[in-house]
């Protein structure tokens, strides 16, 4: 009722995807989350808390080539000591996932959240202050067995999905993409609906500071999962007040890229190499926010 759908606690399970040889494992722990159970942290231990979508849950990668996974290696081979918490739903929009990291802040005790901004959040946000659900029901009782028991009629429905989402991403380059480039970035097209994201801006801004009340010192770093469109790059940046609502762009490198560079071939999240760029620009960011803390206390003493 409170968030449309969540995970599986304490839930194992391997997917093998079409068109390749991967095989994602999934495992969660007590609490529906795809990371070890969490731990009070340490004496002076500060909290790193990533939210969002699948993005964030890491759909098509295994944990450790997670873009939170290859952070934490940076980080700690830097020197520094943090907890960290993987707090991503697939198929979580910002209203669900945000609502989640704020009634579990006392379990998260968060200085720094990473918020994963999908271009599909806007709609999903929508759908559910709707209909109250993330996903539409499934009204038959004969559709319901087919769909939770029948593996072919699974594999059948993640076809459609897949044909779906080529074609719509081909359409798009097809009849808006620049006719001058030979390979053109359909990502750098996507937009979001203005009617759309207002409801969206107000849950950042909201949660925003819902955290800087539970924790004056917290800083919020939002990253988009297609970094080089310019409306959500725009809309995004819009929202970095420079000092504790960060917008970590990965345009620059992201552009450098081609699509088929930043995604998997058989599934149209982010690519090993994607994960890596999010890890690297992160890194550089909380390095650079952890400087700033240190030359502030050393000015303080001073």
């Amino acid at each position: 009722a409170t968030y449309g759908h969540v995970a599986k606690p304490n839930f194992s399970q391997d997917y093998h995807f079409l068109g390749g040889q991967f095989v994602m494992n999934v495992r969660t722990n007590s609490a529906g989350l795809r990371d070890a159970e969490i731990v009070p942290p340490s004496e002076g231990q500060k909290t790193i808390l990533f939210v969002g979508d699948s993005f964030t849950f890491g759909f098509g990668a295994n944990i450790e080539e997670r873009f939170d996974t290859r952070l934490r290696a940076k980080l700690e081979h830097a020197g520094y000591d943090f907890r960290y918490i993987n707090a991503g739903v697939d198929g979580w929009g910002t209203l669900q996932a945000t609502q989640f990291a704020r009634d579990n802040f006392g379990a998260f005790q968060p200085d720094i959240v990473v918020l994963t901004f999908c271009e599909n959040d806007p709609y999903d946000n929508a759908y559910y202050l709707e209909n109250k659900e993330t996903f539409g029901s499934v009204r038959l009782p004969l559709k319901q067995v087919f769909r939770r028991y029948l593996h072919l009629y699974r594999l059948v429905q993640y076809v459609h999905w897949v044909n779906t989402h080529k074609a719509s991403i081909n359409g798009l380059a097809v009849s808006e993409g620049d006719p001058t480039e030979a390979m053109p970035d359909p990502q750098r097209l996507l937009t979001i609906p203005d009617h759309l994201w207002p409801t969206t801006r107000q849950a950042i801004v909201d949660f925003h500071a819902e955290l800087k009340r539970f924790n004056p010192d917290a800083v919020l770093l939002i990253q988009a999962s297609a970094p080089t469109s310019h409306d959500i790059r725009n809309r995004l940046k819009s929202l970095d007040n420079g000092n504790d609502l960060l917008y970590v762009d990965m345009h620059d490198t992201a552009s450098k890229m081609t699509l088929e560079q930043r995604r998997l071939t058989f599934d149209p999240h982010w690519s090993p190499a994607m994960q890596e760029v999010s890890a690297q620009h992160l890194s550089d960011e909380i390095v650079r926010l952890e400087c700033r803390e240190q030359d502030a206390s050393l000015r303080n003493i001073a």
